[in-house]
């Protein structure tokens, strides 16, 4: 199915899901240009440590769209 993104939502996490890599290509590419983090990042955040979290390849593509 077509993934479609609110105009409300701008901030989530999903990292740890245990998606695939083709799934996070697909949420990246579904909120691609609408200023929605998909990793919990807030606007005006700095930094986050997100050492000890068991991170997998498809989450660095979700941090990198952030």
């Amino acid at each position: 199915g077509a993934l479609s993104a609110s105009a409300s939502l701008t901030i989530c996490n999903v990292l740890v899901n245990e998606m695939d890599i083709a799934a996070a290509k697909s949420l990246v590419h579904a909120v691609r240009g609408k200023n929605i983090s998909l990793c919990g990042i807030q606007p005006d955040q700095n930094e986050a440590d997100f050492s000890r979290k068991n991170l997998k390849p498809a989450d660095a593509i979700l941090l990198a769209s952030d």
